[in-house]
């Protein structure tokens, strides 16, 4: 909770109304009574307990309300066990792709997210929004995994301190090559994607009447947009 409070005190300055969105790790009884004191709007992902997912699937089907594509939203009051009062739980439905093999353990046909908040807007606005909330969680996975930063090779607290300022070095400069040379659909991309597109690149390095000329194989994936990234930093200058 001092985290909540920590934050509280740092923005509620700049806004007449300040509004938390909270993944299931905040999702706890304290934390919304904190909330509550403090006049924070807020809508935290639950945790999908027995009892809640039996009031979900009670929800009759003339209370969902079609959003998108395979996709519903609806709402009902509920008390957590152990907690003072009910609160507005927020369901989302998304319906799952047909499967191809039947399974005797899963005959789930949809998949749920539910939120708890306090907030008054229409399901319709705030679930799509609440979704939308930070999403650190995907860097630092990338960080980790997309650059072997998950484990250390060293028993040797300097040794691995410059494995990891490598690694994180390499980061860095890929984003940048994201942002400030690939054509734009790769922004969003993994390491592991760019590295199929242009690291895991067959060429040849060769000298030719006092040049130096990269042969890359014939049929190569993406080639256009090599010769794209490879102008753009050519092109690039920095004060």
């Amino acid at each position: 909770m001092s985290f909540i409070r920590e934050s509280y005190h740092k923005v509620r300055d700049f806004a007449e109304q300040i509004n938390a969105c909270m993944d299931s790790g905040f999702y706890d009884k304290e934390i919304v009574a904190e909330c509550e004191r403090l006049n924070i709007g807020f809508s935290i992902t639950t945790d999908q307990t027995g009892a809640l997912m039996r009031a979900v699937n009670a929800i009759t089907e003339d209370a969902w309300r079609k959003i998108d594509d395979h996709i519903w939203v609806s709402e009902i009051m509920y008390q957590p066990i152990g907690w003072k009062r009910a609160y507005r739980f927020l369901v989302r439905r998304e319906e799952l792709p047909e499967k191809k093999q039947i399974s005797l353990l899963d005959n789930t046909d949809y998949r749920y997210h539910v939120i708890v908040t306090n907030r008054a807007e229409l399901a319709e606005d705030l679930v799509p929004f609440h979704l939308q909330r930070a999403t650190m969680e995907n860097f630092i996975r990338e960080t980790k995994y997309g650059f072997s930063l998950d484990r250390f090779p060293c028993q040797e607290f300097h040794a691995n301190w410059a494995y990891m300022t490598i690694g994180m070095l390499a980061y860095n400069i890929v984003n940048w090559l994201k942002r400030l040379a690939l054509p734009s659909i790769y922004k969003k991309k993994f390491i592991k994607a760019l590295r199929y597109r242009f690291f895991n690149v067959a060429a040849r390095v060769v000298k030719h009447s006092r040049y130096i000329v990269l042969k890359i194989a014939q049929g190569i994936h993406r080639f256009i947009d090599i010769v794209h990234a490879y102008e753009r930093i050519l092109s690039l200058q920095f004060q």
